[in-house]
């Protein structure tokens, strides 16, 4: 059985412009511009005065959630674009202290003296997502427009710093998201 039309609606705030061109949403801010490529859907989006409207028409069952994971990502867009996402992330050590260094105007983030190793773990940040250090000591701050590519650098970073052949209940040592949201909170 088809069901005739599934219908979302995404709210946009005032300062935020959202522009479509061939399946193609540009998404403007205060906080930067992101883009996001839609074309492998078949959906149809509208854009009204202070809303966009994602429609898909005569579809099954199983084709129906794409119309809410469209509209989450062009909610997310809309977030970053005039707040930002911000991931903080902890160096957590017992004896060896963990060394976090910025490069490339936030662009690389390399990880030092982690459980006293000498090679260093150099961690690229992805798309518009920047690092930074924290206010307080060892702490990481990773921000940018875009949720996806802020949340997937923090992850790197996580993941990066994982003691090898060694038991986890003992050593807790390692770099955890401590936590999550937008910038402007």
């Amino acid at each position: 059985m088809r069901i005739l039309l599934t219908e979302e609606k995404v709210n946009i705030p005032e300062g935020c412009i959202v522009t479509e061109k061939n399946k193609i949403l540009t998404v403007s801010g205060p906080k930067g511009t992101e883009t996001l490529d839609i074309s492998h859907m078949l959906l149809s989006v509208d854009i009204e005065e202070d809303a966009l409207y994602v429609r898909l028409w005569s579809a099954r069952r199983k084709e129906t959630p794409i119309v809410r994971t469209c509209a989450s990502l062009i909610n997310n867009l809309v977030v970053g674009c005039t707040k930002g996402f911000l991931y903080k992330v902890k160096a957590i050590y017992k004896h060896f202290p963990i060394t976090m260094l910025i490069e490339d105007a936030g662009k690389t983030v390399i990880i030092k003296n982690f459980l006293g190793s000498k090679c260093d773990r150099v961690i690229k940040m992805r798309g518009s997502a920047i690092a930074k250090l924290g206010q307080e000591k060892d702490y990481l701050h990773i921000e940018g427009p875009n949720m996806q590519t802020v949340s997937q650098s923090a992850a790197n970073i996580c993941q990066k710093c994982v003691p090898k052949n060694k038991d986890l209940r003992v050593f807790l040592d390692g770099t955890f998201v401590v936590s999550k949201g937008t910038i402007d909170q």
